[in-house]
């Protein structure tokens, strides 16, 4: 499995939890609109490579 398709969808995950779970434990300095709009901006972070990454594999090589 390709590496940064593993680190996309860990990055999805904890955006997810970041936003639904509330992580003020986490961070001291942080109020709840700073860890939306991280959580928000891993998810869409994610959800890019994601898509990047499985269109690269599904392209044949050139190479061969």
């Amino acid at each position: 499995m390709n590496i940064n398709i593993v680190l996309a969808v860990w990055s999805i995950i904890v955006g997810g939890l970041i936003i639904f779970i509330d992580g003020r434990g986490w961070c001291i300095a942080c109020n709840g609109t700073i860890l939306t709009v991280a959580g928000v901006i891993l998810v869409a972070l994610g959800a890019i490579a994601l898509v990047a990454g499985r269109g690269r594999a599904a392209t044949p090589s050139a190479g061969g």
